[in-house]
């Protein structure tokens, strides 16, 4: 059995939504969506929880800044609502409930970034003993320098280690 089944599973949610391209105009009408319905919904009936929904758009989208401004903004809409709503508890319940959301959803908006920048190499690679080429998911053998750009956010330069200078400069003299 393989142990990293579990992840594997969640990887591919993970990949899919890397392929759909989220530009800012996705979590801005999401979260104005959100914050209507929740208006819509007046004081009694409260879904904070859907206020994550643009927040992680945002995040994983890699706006970190935007998205903890979301995870400001939209508490205080909120706290916009209490004023226009008439409500049987006190403004400073709404304050403390509003300081509460928003430091669960500025955690929440860090994590999934934070996620986002973890998840991206993991698993068994099938590499080559001989040329240390890595086999990818079409089952073509590709140069590691390749995988790591295509699996990866990471940025490739060249160079040549201390260890290999003394090689180097041998055979560049033959």
């Amino acid at each position: 059995m393989n142990p990293y089944k579990h992840f594997y599973k969640h990887q591919k949610s993970f990949e899919l939504l890397d392929k759909i391209k989220i530009t800012p105009w996705h979590w801005i009408s999401l979260s104005i969506l959100v914050a209507c319905a929740d208006f819509i919904n007046s004081a009694t009936i409260q879904f904070p929880i859907l206020y994550i929904l643009p927040i992680s758009l945002a995040s994983w989208s890699g706006n970190r800044n935007q998205a903890l401004a979301l995870a400001i903004v939209l508490p205080c809409i909120r706290l916009i609502f209490h004023m226009i709503w008439d409500v049987p508890w006190l403004i400073t319940d709404t304050i403390i409930n509003v300081l509460i959301r928003i430091a669960v959803f500025l955690m929440f908006a860090y994590l999934i970034s934070f996620a986002k920048e973890l998840r991206i190499l993991k698993g068994f690679l099938h590499v080559c003993g001989y040329c240390g080429r890595i086999k990818n998911d079409n089952g073509s053998w590709i140069s590691p320098q390749e995988y790591i750009v295509n699996h990866s956010e990471a940025m490739l330069s060249h160079g040549i280690c201390p260890d290999c200078v003394p090689k180097f400069q041998n055979n560049s003299v033959t």
